[in-house]
């Protein structure tokens, strides 16, 4: 985990940096453990200019993820159980399941937003939803969530501790200039 850390710091200003943060994304539909809030984190930090480019990548490899895991779903659905015991035991699935069932796809769109997606993608995935309607659900929680987490990032101020401490001294530095 340093090293990616490291690696994230060292790239995170490089013009690809999002769309490899996007394929991360992607990669982590199927073993579900990458840190993309932190590698895209990173991306937005060393060039707040480019936000809007690092959601829009990371929701785009994110939508890429879900149409694959949806073909997979569609020709190998116990593979998938095979291959998810502890996504299919969890409190999220059955979460995932009961809201699907009051809600329909909205779930989808809600759960891509503010929880971990993978539940609700494997839910609609193997219960028989739409693939397109499924993928742009998620999608759009997806995009909705990464703009605000982007845009947050690039636009709310610098509160690092030793900036507040300058502020403070430099307040003290113009009011003894202005006696």
């Amino acid at each position: 985990m340093q090293r990616l850390t490291n690696a994230a710091k060292a790239y995170a200003g490089e013009p690809w940096f999002p769309l490899f943060v996007g394929f991360c994304n992607m990669i982590d539909t199927f073993i579900l453990v990458v840190p993309n809030d932190v590698l895209i984190g990173a991306a937005v930090l060393a060039q707040p200019h480019r936000w809007l480019y690092c959601a829009l990548a990371q929701t785009l490899g994110c939508a890429i993820g879900c149409v694959l895991f949806c073909l997979l779903a569609l020709y190998n659905p116990q593979g998938i159980k095979d291959n998810y015991p502890s996504v299919f035991e969890s409190s999220s699935w059955e979460r995932a399941e009961s809201f699907y069932q009051s809600y329909g796809l909205v779930t989808a769109v809600v759960g891509g937003g503010i929880l971990p997606f993978h539940p609700f993608l494997f839910v609609g995935a193997l219960s028989g939803i739409s693939m397109v309607q499924l993928v742009l659900a998620i999608a759009l929680g997806r995009l909705v969530r990464n703009v605000g987490i982007c845009y947050t990032l690039a636009k709310a101020p610098d509160f690092s501790i030793s900036s507040l401490f300058e502020r403070k001294n430099d307040r003290r530095r113009n009011r003894r200039k202005n006696e």
